[in-house]
């Protein structure tokens, strides 16, 4: 369930803007290549809008999802694949940036 002050504070900001971008960083330093992107946007466009830097909301989850990770590894272990035979799965190249 989500934090019931973080839940108010959301509310509240889309009450008071009528454009309000999620955005890693913030419009005067944009930490990512689609944020600084879409603020460009809109200020060429002289929109009002608010923004809400994400970055400190995701750390916590990142730092979470990184221990939880690292022992699902640990358990997960790739069965052998016999001799001549191809993997199905794929792996996808990460992107880097946003």
């Amino acid at each position: 369930m989500a934090d019931p002050q973080l839940k108010a504070k959301v509310e509240e900001l889309i009450r008071d803007n009528r454009v309000l971008l999620f955005m890693k960083g913030t419009p005067e330093m944009p930490q990512c290549g689609f944020s600084m992107r879409v603020v460009g946007v809109l200020e060429q466009l002289g929109v009002e809008y608010g923004a809400v830097d994400v970055l400190p909301i995701l750390q916590p989850l990142r730092e979470v999802t990184a221990v939880a990770a690292k022992r699902s590894s640990r358990r997960a272990r790739p069965r052998p694949r016999e001799p001549g035979t191809r993997s199905r799965s794929r792996r996808r190249r990460r992107r880097s940036g946003c």
